[in-house]
């Protein structure tokens, strides 16, 4: 069967990765706009001190205990994120954990964006993917993919931003209305010619919430299937609350901004002489968030 048709022509030809890809430009925050922006997403000083600031300071994962034994969120009397609502307990990790870093040789974070074909008819085009060595991405490698057709070279690429915000006086049915909003939004992209959506709550303020990204991410993900049109767009999720994976959820890559743009921040204030430099600390990224 391996050699009944070309594959590894289809690969070579089909294939791109990021690197591949030319740098582009786009807009960089200021480090006073972070602590605003850290409430906005609820981030707590547990998460900065015991999680960041080690991936900050030394480019090295966190440590902690597998799963969690807090209360629950639904009987918490605080706000808690959507996600809280889905963590795993103690019992539910695998034991030893997935460990795509010393166990490289048979595990694996990688993946592709874009459209999918029939898998029961396989050719050339089955392999038009964009490849990712991690599911997390940075605010670079996010607009090497928003403007992957931006020389019009790429148009089985092309990408559509969708605006995942809604109006916050509005409460309830504006977040309602925003949802309904976004998954017209989506369908009309997806006729527009578009293959990859990036969902993005960027630009958030006092009168533009985020919605949840994992809800986001769920509504169009129904919303596509629903209409026959998942397997023709890659989803991509650019937010500032993303905390668990949401590639879990079927998006196939999330760009954490507020968690990568905290930690460089944090790191210009601990480093220490004995710790790494930013340059080396920074290239750690990929290798202490593919853990979380």
């Amino acid at each position: 069967m391996s050699a009944e048709l070309p594959y590894a022509e289809w690969l070579h030809a089909g294939l791109v990765t990021l690197d591949s890809l030319p740098a582009r430009e786009h807009i960089v925050h200021t480090h006073e706009s972070v602590t605003t922006r850290q409430l906005i997403f609820g981030y707590t000083e547990e998460e900065l001190r015991l999680l960041l600031a080690p991936m900050a300071a030394g480019g090295v994962e966190p440590l902690g205990s597998m799963g969690t034994d807090t209360p629950l969120a639904g009987l918490s009397d605080r706000p808690r994120l959507l996600y809280d609502y889905f963590t795993e307990l103690f019992a539910q990790v695998t034991n030893p954990p997935l460990d795509a870093i010393r166990e490289e040789l048979v595990t694996s974070l990688g993946g592709t964006i874009g459209p999918e074909r029939n898998l029961l008819d396989p050719g050339p085009r089955s392999c038009r993917q964009l490849a990712l060595p991690y599911p997390v991405i940075d605010n670079d490698d996010l607009a090497k993919i928003w403007q992957i057709n931006a020389d019009g070279n790429m148009p089985g690429f092309q990408c559509a931003l969708i605006d995942g915000r809604y109006r916050v006086h509005g409460g309830g049915p504006a977040l309602a209305g925003a949802l309904a909003r976004v998954r017209r939004d989506c369908t009309a992209a997806i006729a527009g010619g578009a293959r990859i959506l990036i969902l993005s709550d960027r630009d958030c303020d006092a009168e533009s919430a985020p919605i949840p990204s994992l809800l986001l991410v769920s509504a169009v993900h129904q919303h596509l299937i629903h209409e026959g049109s998942r397997t023709q767009v890659g989803l991509v999720m650019e937010s500032g609350d993303c905390r668990g994976c949401t590639t879990w959820h079927s998006c196939s890559a999330s760009a954490r901004r507020r968690s990568i743009r905290t930690s460089r921040s944090r790191r210009s204030r601990i480093l220490s002489p004995g710790a790494r430099s930013p340059a080396s600390a920074g290239s750690g990224r990929c290798a202490t968030t593919s853990r979380r």
